[in-house]
């Protein structure tokens, strides 16, 4: 009996190729995408379960509020280590991990890296990264040792072993230990060498509690509840941040919290400053995961469609059937086993097209989609996909078809669709219901972004050539510099430790006068900052040549002089700790800008010269220029470039490239609805198309009629398109509120979000009806054109 059915399913295929094939390719197309969506959706709940003990570590993360200002941070201070280790006996072990930049030599050849990490000895007891080369245990415990990755060890050392090999940063060598495995995609943060932080006491044995630029992760011992664990932070902060003043100091509305993030969490969860890299947003993978199931299901409903618009063409065949003793439950077999037949080549096809797009879907959204096709759970998917689209696509025709009276049937009526029309109506409704929120989500995410990246930014992004590698001259700086700006493209060149989009440092300060400290984010610079980012000073100056004493002075932010509450802040003086306390002198104010993304909060934050107490080397040289021809100019700063830094390649980048890096996961998504819109639009028209073809061939009676009476193309066309408009208006006005509260709700996690005009949805409408109108007017015109002698023939 099986094999008589399989048999009559593909006899059915071959004697309707054209709507088997389109079933089939439509089918295909939306199994195709829900496999990449749900792989996509897995691959980002993924996010750092490669480490065997993942469900111990935890980072350490604040949220605090000082004055007016709240922060949210992943960064704290190095001294937690040790006061830690003595009051929670439940941790197994803990590292710090300080991310930088350094310019490395092997031999006669430089590497500026921008992912190095300096690490306690416990980072590879704790992170599940196996070793290649070289020691397997007690790695980076002494110091001047490095590890470096296997992609790193092949740019330094080829095919040549690095273990024992030296590398130098400055006048300082650090030996290769060891070679591990590149850190996988999935993970929340990824380096290229790591060092060992015992080599650098500013970051070892830094015992200041407000200077937060470390990122602290905690391996707790099995079975132990960090919950527990987070309950005596407030106990913690009191003891060794406020000295046992907590109280006092919260009494005024100030809070300093710690908590606990799990590991595995990490990726989705958090948004912090101070972020390695720009995680993912839970909200965005629950949108895929919905549009992902709602492209499947218009893939079902074409098939639903198309298969009771066959029914007709099938009724006698179902009447035969039925005086020879067929039961019901017979052919309702008969029919879902053709569905389930459909969608099991169907399914051939999409894993086909999968693997032929996979590459391009990786380099659009960065990411590693792997499929393997030997694990039981990705087999149980798939027969699962088969069984879904199959029962569910063939359900309802099989009930419709299996309930045919023979009587009726046999004599030639054979309910030309009419019990089953409203339902077809319904189904050409939400497939474009779900076509036009997307299509309004994919306008709205876009101008989102564009927002993000673009509007009130409190800084001037565009036309800023960023020169990475400047380490690589040594005591040069100034003379670059001054060769640079004589330039005739060149506005203004700035020298900086950051810049926007890169995370800045935390220091610990506190007012003149005063025992409460706080953190402020420290960017350190020369005089020409201000001009290359073209910022706003609301107050005082920036820092200038002229004065010798700029190198203790500080210019704040709005949001910082908000935090210190002075009516005029110029003149006052803050204390930096440090080994020694250093006193800084406020001089300037500078409009709020934002330096972090937009998903942040503007945090108190502040500029100090380079030269300062405490501070970082600078990293970046920074050039406005005011021309377009960047090919021409990078040539021209590649020349200055190669008499400073002889062999060793300019390492540039834009700073408007550097700051949209920020959104990264938005820029993916925006990436991803695109595909998704068009495809979802695509499986919707090829339903409209089936159903066009089947509409006009019961109609083509009605056609020569009309057009032996004298009826125009056009109002053929009308008649034809009519119907179908109807449905896609009506789909339109239940999509507008459905589509307002899933994205006004979205719009809300942005701390500023563009507003939601309602041109986004008079647009979706004209673009679902002008593509449901193209895709049936083929159809329509070819009918309207024809013959009305050979139309009444053929009935």
């Amino acid at each position: 009996m099986f094999k008589n059915n399989l048999k009559i399913a593909f006899r059915l295929f071959m004697y309707n190729k054209g709507y088997s094939l389109l079933n089939i390719f439509g089918l295909s197309i939306g199994i195709a995408v829900s496999i990449v969506g749900f792989l996509y959706v897995f691959s980002e709940f993924s996010h750092d379960r490669f480490n065997k003990n993942a469900d111990r570590i935890h980072r350490i993360a604040v949220e605090a509020l000082i004055g007016t200002s709240e922060i949210h941070m992943a960064q704290t201070s190095a001294a937690y280590a040790d006061a830690l280790y003595n009051d929670f006996p439940e941790i197994d072990k803990i590292t710090r991990i300080k991310d930088n930049e350094f310019t490395f030599e092997y031999q006669d050849k430089k590497f500026v890296e921008n992912n190095v990490f300096v690490v306690d000895s416990t980072f590879f007891d704790i992170f599940t990264i196996p070793v290649i080369q070289g020691k397997t245990s007690n790695l980076l415990n002494e110091p001047y040792m490095a590890v470096l990755t296997k992609s790193a060890a092949e740019r330094y050392f080829g095919d040549n072993n690095p273990v024992n090999q030296i590398i130098r940063e400055g006048e300082t060598n650090f030996k290769v230990i060891a070679v591990v495995e590149d850190v996988p995609k999935n993970s929340h943060f990824h380096f290229d060498i790591a060092v060992s932080i015992v080599s650098f006491d500013r970051y070892y044995v830094n015992p200041h509690w407000f200077n937060n630029n470390v990122r602290t992760y905690i391996m707790l011992h099995k079975n132990v509840d960090y919950k527990k664990v987070e309950a005596r932070f407030p106990e913690f902060v009191n003891n060794y941040l406020y000295n046992g003043r907590y109280s006092a100091n919260t009494a005024k509305g100030n809070k300093w919290e710690l908590y606990l993030q799990p590991l595995t969490s990490i990726h989705l969860n958090s948004d912090l400053r101070g972020e390695f890299e720009a995680n993912g947003r839970k909200e965005y993978i629950y949108i895929f995961l919905i549009v992902t199931v709602f492209i499947l299901l218009i893939a079902c409903i074409n098939f639903i469609n198309l298969s009771t618009a066959k029914a007709t063409k099938r009724a006698k065949e179902v009447g035969v059937c039925k005086v020879l003793g067929a039961e019901k439950k017979q052919l309702i077999r008969q029919f879902l086993l053709e569905s389930v037949f459909f969608s099991f080549i169907s399914l051939i096809i999409a894993m086909m097209l999968v693997e032929l797009f996979k590459p391009f879907l990786n380099q659009l959204i960065n990411k590693s989609l792997i499929i393997d096709y030997t694990d039981p759970i990705f087999i149980m998917v798939l027969i699962g996909l088969i069984l879904f689209t199959g029962l569910l696509g063939g359900a309802y025709p099989a009930v419709v078809m299996s309930s045919f009276r023979p009587i009726v049937v046999l004599k030639g009526n054979s309910q030309r669709g009419g019990k089953f029309l409203w339902l077809r109506n319904v189904l050409v409704i939400f497939q474009f219901l779900i076509s036009v929120v997307v299509i309004i989500g994919t306008l709205v995410i876009s101008i989102q972004l564009n927002f993000m990246q673009n509007k009130n930014l409190g800084f001037d992004k565009e036309k800023v050539i960023v020169i990475k590698n400047v380490n690589t001259i040594g005591g040069s700086i100034q003379a670059i510099k001054n060769e640079i700006e004589n330039l005739s493209f060149v506005q203004h060149v700035a020298y900086s430790d950051r810049l926007p989009g890169r995370t800045l440092a935390g220091r610990g300060f506190r007012v003149e006068g005063e025992k409460d400290g706080f953190a402020i984010n420290a960017l350190f610079t020369d005089e020409n900052l201000a001009d290359v980012l073209k910022l706003k000073l609301s107050k005082g100056r920036f820092f200038s040549n002229e004065y010798g004493t700029d190198t203790m002075a500080i210019v704040i932010n709005k949001e910082t002089e908000k935090l210190l509450g002075f009516e005029d802040p110029l003149g006052k003086r803050l204390i930096m700790e440090g080994p020694t306390l250093s006193y800084f002198h406020i001089i300037g104010v500078v409009e709020n800008f934002h330096y972090e993304s937009k998903h942040q909060k503007i945090h108190p934050m502040a500029f100090m010269a380079i030269g300062a107490p405490l501070s970082e080397r600078g990293y970046y040289l920074s050039v406005r220029v005011v021309s377009d021809n960047y090919t021409k100019m990078i040539a021209e700063l590649s020349n200055i470039w190669e008499n400073y830094s002889p062999g060793v390649s300019i390492d540039y980048t834009f700073l408007d490239e550097q700051y949209d890096s920020l959104y990264k996961n938005e820029m993916q998504t925006k990436k991803l609805f695109l595909a998704f819109s068009f495809l979802t639009i695509f499986i919707a028209c090829l339903g409209l198309l089936g159903l066009a073809s089947y509409m006009i061939q019961q109609k083509t009676r009605e056609i020569g009629i009309r057009k032996t009476f004298g009826a125009s193309a056009t109002t053929i066309i009308w008649l034809l398109s009519k119907g179908f408009a109807k449905w896609i208006i009506i789909a339109n006005i239940i999509a507008w509120p459905l589509a307002w509260y899933l994205f006004d709700n979205w719009l809300n996690n942005f701390a500023e979000r563009c507003p939601l005009s309602w041109w986004y949805f008079a647009l979706a409408t004209i673009i679902s009806l002008l593509i449901a109108w193209i895709t049936i007017a083929y159809q329509t015109i070819k009918a309207s054109k024809a013959n009305p002698i050979d139309e009444l023939r053929h009935e």
